[in-house]
């Protein structure tokens, strides 16, 4: 951060507040140069000494995301995507995969969420939804890594809420460059201020995954009726 504030002094920042803490930080997304970043995203799974912990660092200019940048040191993986330029790991290109129906896809999704007294009815409910039509339901307690997956084809479709912008900035710019989608969970337009997403690398499949997760949110109960 004090690097790019020696060479762009008025740019703007978000993140973690008891990580950066200056006036250049700010709560919301201007039209101003705004750096997004996550220093680390997956504290956990660094803890644990399990190799999807990334830094992520997104770049919005007139609330456009136009670069991203994600690092994982474990796995020796650089991420890069500018807008209309594609997206790259190890400067290689990267394109999502072309998975169309839910039940042949590996999907995402973050089971961290269960532990939200508030929204955990709502996530067993979704999960019991997407998991029991997925050809497999995989968590990786890492948002950024998994959004890096989606956008290599690694992984077909990813599901997540409640989330911060540093989590989902650099991610959502590599899944469009590389050719996925990306919306609310409902089908509205992604917003980076209020990251509930779902990403897919195809219009179809994401579209399965909307329509599981409205069924899924008009239930009382899992598996109701």
């Amino acid at each position: 951060m004090e690097k790019i504030l020696a060479r762009y002094p008025d740019h703007k920042f978000i993140g973690e507040e008891d990580t950066h803490k200056n006036n250049n930080v700010t709560k919301e997304l201007t039209d101003a140069p705004t750096w997004i970043i996550d220093p680390i995203d997956g504290t956990s799974n660094f803890i644990k000494q399990i190799p999807h912990v990334s830094v992520s660092i997104g770049l919005s200019i007139k609330k456009q995301i136009v670069l991203g940048v994600v690092n994982n040191p474990a796995q020796n993986k650089l991420y890069t995507a500018k807008l209309g330029q594609g997206a790259f790991c190890n400067g290689k290109p990267i394109h999502v995969s072309s998975c169309e129906h839910l039940n042949d896809a590996n999907v995402a999704y973050e089971v961290c969420l269960l532990h939200a007294p508030k929204i955990r009815n709502k996530h067993i409910k979704r999960i019991y939804h997407v998991g029991s039509n997925a050809r497999r339901l995989l968590a990786y307690s890492a948002v950024v890594d998994s959004l890096c997956m989606v956008a290599a084809g690694n992984l077909d479709a990813f599901h997540i809420e409640d989330m911060y912008p540093w989590d989902c900035a650099a991610g959502y710019l590599l899944i469009r460059e590389a050719g996925g989608v990306v919306t609310h969970p409902y089908g509205g337009l992604f917003d980076i201020m209020k990251p509930d997403l779902i990403c897919a690398g195809t219009e179809t499949l994401r579209a399965e995954i909307e329509h599981l997760i409205r069924k899924a949110d008009q239930e009382k109960h899992v598996g109701a009726e």
